[in-house]
Parts: C-alpha cells; structure tokens; sequence
C-alpha cells in the first residue's frame, strides 16, 4: 500500500455510499469516465489542463465537490495525495461521515478509537496538524468514553435528549469540530492555494466583465 495510505474500514459497510469509502480508504477506487493516472506533482503539472475562473473560488468549493472537475474533490484529492499531504483532507472527510452516520454504544467508541489511532495520537498511522490543546483534549475523551463502556453506565433517553446542541445534533458527534477547522484552515492556506496556482487562471477583469449579467 502507498505509503502514509489509511488501511481498513472505519466505518461499517452497510452505513456509507460506495464514494464515501472511497474518499476514507484511497483515491483510486473511483471510477471515472476520463481516470487521471498522475502519482507525483510533476504529473499532475504535465496532465492537467488549467480553467479560466472568473470570481474566487474556496476551498469549501473543493471539499464540498460543488465544481466539476478539475476543480472537484476528486481531482483535490488525488493532488493532496501526489504531495504526500493528504492526511488533512481524509481526517476532515472522515469527521463528515461520521457526523452524518452518527454511531452509536459500542460502535461509537470503535469510531472514534479508529479515527483517533490514525489521525490524533501522536505517532499514529497519519497525524494531522492540529494544536495540541485539541488534541489532548479528544484523547482524553477518548479514554472516558472507555471509562463508561467499562463500567457498563448507560445513559437514559432523557438524559440523551439534554445533551442535544441547538441544530439538534447529539454533542458527542460534534467533538471533531474544532479539528476540522484546523485542518481545514491549514489546507486553505498551503494545499490549496499550490492546486490553485496550477489549475486556475485567473480571468482578467475585462474578460470577466463580459461574463457578467450586468
């Protein structure tokens, strides 16, 4: 396997999309119409095809896969990975899905240990840049959340219900939130702006004037 790659599933089959194991276990399980075969950025230079961009585009643009290709995720992706940089953009697609499939009992602590041991733990498989303030603190919940299994404490309905945020999302699933923006922030301000530099051109003002509705 490619070197720093995440191994294994983190999260169980039945509860994520085909593309959304694809994203968490590597970049080249997608199938595409036109496969982009590029392994270094050197490749990448020599393969892609730069698109006139009027306006600013985001890294949220990118990550959410609102553009198509070679702005996509997809294209972002296999970019991160040809700079051996991709460790950032899998923790922050990993937190999504497990915001979005929201696993419970022993099934959330298997998630969060998963996720942890590649992404948190200093030495572990992939270590994302993050301060240290939050990642001591998602390793010490980590190692509560072991406390409660082991003493078999179960929390009621009730008490479930108190602990609900404001948008109706149970806390426990919001505890990577202040990783993901790190990490976001990070790749916002190198990754990014390198797959910029080599995909976009910038329109020139007149050029963009004339794509306008007024």
């Amino acid at each position: 396997s490619d070197e720093g790659a995440v191994e294994g599933p983190i999260f169980p089959v039945g509860q994520t999309t085909d593309r959304e194991r694809t994203v968490l276990l590597g970049w080249g399980a997608y199938v595409e119409e036109k496969p982009s075969n590029f392994e270094t950025v050197k490749e990448f230079k020599e393969e892609a095809t730069p698109v006139k961009v009027v306006g600013n585009i985001t890294v949220d643009d990118v990550i959410e896969d609102r553009l198509e290709p070679p702005l996509d995720l997809q294209t972002f992706g296999r970019f991160c990975k040809a700079e051996f940089n991709q460790e950032n953009l899998e923790f922050y697609l990993a937190v999504r899905v497990f915001k979005k499939i929201q696993p419970t009992g022993q099934d959330y602590l298997d998630t969060i240990k998963r996720i942890n041991s590649i992404w948190i733990h200093r030495g572990g498989e992939a270590p994302i840049n993050i301060s240290d303030k939050t990642r001591d603190a998602l390793m010490l919940f980590e190692e509560k959340q072991k406390e409660e299994v082991s003493s078999d404490r179960q929390e009621t309905d009730e008490k479930q219900k108190l602990k609900k945020t404001n948008n109706g999302v149970d806390a426990k699933y919001k505890i990577y939130d202040r990783a993901a923006t790190e990490v976001k922030k990070l790749m916002a301000m190198d990754i990014f702006r390198r797959f910029q530099g080599i995909i976009v051109l910038k329109a020139k003002i007149r050029e963009a004037r004339s794509q306008a509705l007024w």
